[in-house]
């Protein structure tokens, strides 16, 4: 029984602890620089990207494309698809220019094939840009797309963007982690052996679950970590 429970430990470690179930996944790779880095003094605006996913998951955070100009204070946001506010995050230790992300502070789930809105609010201007980046084609990285149309979208400050201007993608892109897949089965568990569950860093046990709900569960939340005692 020793060996048995030292295999399903093993077993359940490959599977999650202190793992992720998927890889986050980006509209544009962070090797992408922009034709038009530094667009002027604007003023201030909300400049966004709409997008949909062939799959359900989780966007995590919002990234986008900054000039050293583009300074002052930056805001990430996410809407939903009759323009509502679903999360926003305000960016931190922005390096001078280049790629930007923040994280939300709990990730926001989405609907497979429906178009939702990541944006950010700038103060000053200095914004990066493609112009007429989206005449002709949307753009596609399964299983995210950036819509040809309406896109880039632009709007005052801290409102939902629904305005176009010359097919313009603005650089903005979501940090997204699909839905995991279904659970592997466990169909019975050792006698004499206690499944402890912990959060993402590895504290905080909560004792009384079998091991069908912790993997259940790993499934569902990407950061889970468990381990199994041997009693």
């Amino acid at each position: 029984m020793k060996h048995a429970g030292t295999a399903l430990l093993g077993l359940l470690f490959a599977l999650a602890c202190c793992g992720k179930a998927g890889a986050q996944q980006t509209i544009w790779p962070s090797t992408v620089v922009p034709a038009a880095i530094d667009n002027g003094a604007s003023g201030a605006l909300e400049l966004g990207v709409s997008f949909k996913s062939d799959t359900s998951g989780t966007v995590t955070g919002i990234r986008f494309y900054k000039s050293s100009a583009n300074t002052g204070t930056h805001v990430g946001r996410l809407w939903g698809p009759t323009g509502t506010l679903l999360a926003s995050v305000t960016f931190t230790a922005e390096s001078a220019s280049g790629w930007q992300q923040a994280n939300f502070s709990t990730p926001v789930a989405i609907t497979a094939n429906t178009v939702y809105v990541a944006s950010y609010g700038l103060t000053i201007g200095h914004f990066s840009a493609n112009w007429s980046y989206f005449t002709t084609s949307a753009y596609n990285n399964a299983s995210l797309h950036a819509l040809q149309a309406p896109n880039g979208v632009y709007g005052t400050l801290g409102s939902h963007p629904v305005s176009t201007h010359q097919a313009a993608n603005y650089w903005v892109d979501v940090v997204f982690k699909a839905k995991s897949s279904t659970a592997p089965s466990i169909t019975s568990q050792p006698v004499s052996k206690t499944v402890v569950t912990y959060d993402k860093r590895c504290r905080d046990p909560e004792p009384d679950k079998s091991l069908q709900d912790v993997v259940n569960d790993k499934m569902t939340s990407p950061t889970l970590a468990f381990r199994v005692e041997i009693g």
